[in-house]
């Protein structure tokens, strides 16, 4: 137990982001049950534990699993929240106050990102936010190198198709006003 405590020092915040950036519509308060259990399966799946890949990778592997595994628990509690009592969820719910024009940019990024299918989603992620080369991606994942070049390549594509229309979705707000 102390070597994992020592674990969960050292690499929680790893944790916290897989788990907040895979799934952003994790509420805060259940982000930190979801990174207690990524700790805790971490030593019931030592003995698998490949040492060449190393602990990092490894441990994102464990927390997309996770994220993974609680979006798939939860999705019709959030659809109903979202379609009957009008209850957003998402990136939207956690941002601070900030300046509008940050505030504006960051909700266009969090609509572009979610509007890809969540195997993009979690590749691009993983290589723009946490910096993974398509190798190490591909074991955290299980499929194969060519497969996540494939996906990053068709993420990056709609991403920025997103946002070249949110772009121009409100410049047309702009100067109707």
């Amino acid at each position: 137990m102390d070597a994992l405590g020592l674990l969960y020092e050292r690499h929680d915040g790893l944790a916290k982001a897989a788990v907040s950036r895979l799934a952003p519509e994790i509420p805060i308060a259940e982000i930190e049950e979801l990174v207690q259990d990524v700790f805790l399966a971490l030593s019931s799946t030592a003995k698998r534990f490949p040492q060449s890949a190393g602990l990092r990778p490894w441990l994102y592997g464990i927390a997309a699993n996770k994220a993974r595994l609680w979006r798939r628990k939860t999705w019709l509690r959030r659809r109903l929240l979202e379609q009957h009592h009008g209850v957003g969820v998402g990136l939207a719910l956690r941002t601070n106050a900030s300046p509008a024009d940050r505030a504006e940019f960051r909700e266009t990024i969090s609509q572009a990102l979610s509007s890809l299918p969540q195997s993009q989603r979690e590749v691009l992620l993983l290589h723009a936010a946490e910096g993974f080369k398509g190798e190490e991606i591909a074991r955290i994942l299980g499929i194969r190198h060519k497969t996540v070049r494939t996906r990053l390549h068709r993420a990056r594509k709609k991403l920025l198709s997103e946002m070249r229309a949110c772009d121009v979705s409100e410049t047309l707000k702009r100067e109707r006003r």
